[in-house]
């Protein structure tokens, strides 16, 4: 009996419920109605846990709550719930498939637009600059960021995974760059990606310090929003892209810079849908209003 409850378990975790929803479920549905507590006795799952779990199972439509006290639960049955799951998955492949359209539109776009860019060549049109800065702490590299930051006139966005946020001190010149920046009536978006959920008392402490980097201004926006893929760009003026070619645990980071207007079409795009996507949250800065004041003195 308990093996045919795990093979059924996963089956239920192939149709995209968690291990626990499942283990739930399955209890639920073998005893027919339960209470809270003799859920959690079965499935030897903290009663808190079983309450979040039944919260996430009733939004799917697999668990419906009795009017008797203690409250009950019923489970629909496992047919009917499979196929209620199956819908979900059809649903969510649809969107995945119309979405997939959708860039095959905007790459034959792009690709358009690139080929519009070479030809230009021949009419004598400057072509587009493509950049390697080998290492950032380079004489160089500090003078091309120096110029890039110095000549920003309208707008500075930037996607960064959480875990790049660097755990040191905050950079004066990189937060001087974006107070000038912010003065000058700058536009400035910094979205993070957070990719590992698990780990909430890391991703809040570089939060921290991201917020300790930018600016109190009006103009400073800050929101965070939950991925699997670790995107990191920044786009200048919607007319330059900066891209990592490497992981930053590695010593030397190098940047792709370039002003192609494909690779800069193709991260505006990608950064306006991210920064408007419904599950992108806003990160309030007034908690860092101190440490920035201080250090700003």
């Amino acid at each position: 009996m308990t093996q045919l409850k795990e093979t059924l378990r996963q089956k239920l975790i192939e149709f995209g419920l968690s291990y626990n929803q499942a283990k739930i479920y399955v209890s639920i549905a073998c005893s027919g109605c339960s209470t809270v507590r003799e859920i959690s006795e079965t499935t030897r799952i903290h009663s808190q846990d079983v309450y979040k779990t039944l919260l996430a199972l009733k939004n799917k439509g697999l668990v419906v709550k009795t009017i008797n006290k203690p409250m009950r639960v019923e489970a629909i049955p496992i047919e009917t719930g499979l196929n209620l799951l199956l819908d979900r998955k059809k649903d969510k492949f649809q969107v995945i498939w119309r979405h997939l359209e959708e860039t095959i539109a905007d790459a034959k776009q792009i690709f358009e637009q690139t080929k519009q860019e070479k030809m230009s060549l021949t009419n004598g049109t400057r072509s587009a600059n493509v950049l390697v800065l080998e290492d950032l702490n380079s004489e160089i590299a500090r003078n091309k960021v120096h110029e890039t930051m110095s000549n920003m006139k309208i707008q500075y966005d930037l996607v960064i995974p959480v875990h790049e946020i660097s755990p040191s001190k905050v950079d004066r010149e990189y937060q001087n760059y974006l107070r000038n920046a912010a003065c000058r009536g700058i536009e400035i978006r910094i979205l993070i990606i957070i990719h590992n959920v698990k780990d909430k008392a890391l991703n809040k402490k570089y939060i921290e310090i991201q917020k300790q980097k930018t600016p109190l201004n009006s103009n400073c926006h800050l929101r965070e929003i939950k991925l699997e893929e670790e995107l990191c760009f920044c786009i200048i003026d919607s007319k330059e892209v900066w891209i990592p070619l490497n992981s930053v645990v590695e010593q030397q980071q190098s940047r792709l810079v370039t002003d192609s207007k494909a690779l800069v079409a193709i991260a505006k795009r990608e950064f306006e849908s991210l920064w408007n996507d419904p599950r992108a949250q806003v990160i309030p800065l007034s908690s860092q209003m101190k440490s920035y004041l201080s250090s700003s003195e």
